[in-house]
């Protein structure tokens, strides 16, 4: 009697040895087939599936990033900018930025809607939380600048 060879699964597309079988829908995938190196073994017509869901967590998460960097740049600006001819220059990168990160945070959440995007909730909370403190920051002091020369 001969010894039982091992069972050796095979590429459903090549009918090459696999590597394993495809994480989302179980076929059979040789190293010609397999995508996406970095995560479990999928086959073509799932990598080609999960490409943009791919792209649209990374921008959901460069937005988010941004969204919070615009704060430090917003109080960067105030701190490097100081003098009469830039004062206005300072003003406007005050409001701008922090406006800027508002929609920055806002666009990471909607991009984040439908994937499983990790990391960009927090970052996009903690941005539009801080830009809207900065907001508000600058209103109160324009509000305060507004009472004080009224009253005189």
């Amino acid at each position: 009697m001969a010894a039982a060879e091992p069972e050796i699964s095979v590429c459903a597309t090549h009918r090459a040895p696999s590597v394993g079988p495809c994480s989302r829908c179980g076929a059979f995938v040789c190293p010609a087939c397999k995508v996406l190196a970095k995560r479990p073994v999928l086959c073509r017509p799932c990598g080609e599936l999960q490409r943009p869901l791919d792209v649209r967590a990374g921008r959901a998460r460069a937005l988010a990033r941004a969204s919070w960097l615009c704060v430090f740049f917003a109080i960067a600006s105030g701190a490097i900018f100081r003098g009469g001819h830039l004062a206005l220059l300072k003003a406007l990168l005050v409001v701008l930025l922090p406006l800027v990160g508002l929609a920055c945070g806002v666009a990471a959440l909607l991009v984040r809607r439908g994937t499983q995007a990790s990391g960009v909730l927090p970052g996009a909370i903690v941005g539009l939380a801080l830009n809207g403190l900065m907001l508000a920051m600058f209103l109160a002091g324009v509000v305060a600048a507004v009472v004080v020369a009224a009253s005189r």
